[in-house]
């Protein structure tokens, strides 16, 4: 999920309550201060996810990375927003 409007001191109660029944939310707020943004990843309860620190600080797109394990098997998702306003020619992030 793109654009989530919530803050980094958003109680857990409302980030839950934009996953169903039976589904848990995990959340990564935009960083820059600016209004709206953020990603969320919505999974089943049954699966366990672990936010992946990558490394960089995305400066021209947001960006939230998954780690989901399934049994014997473990795939990372990555969730990339790029915000309307950004630079088109420009798609970095910094290292850090």
């Amino acid at each position: 999920m793109c654009e989530m409007f919530m803050k980094p001191d958003t109680p857990d109660s409302v980030l839950h309550s934009v996953a169903p029944s039976g589904f848990t939310a995990i959340h990564s707020p935009r960083g820059d201060g600016r209004k709206g943004g953020g990603l969320a990843f919505v999974h089943r309860n049954i699966l366990h996810a672990t936010p992946l620190h990558v490394g960089t600080i995305p400066t021209c797109f947001e960006l939230l990375a998954i780690r989901l394990d399934l049994k014997s098997h473990s795939v990372t998702l990555v969730n990339i927003y790029r915000p309307p306003q950004s630079q088109r020619d420009v798609f970095y992030a910094r290292v850090v």
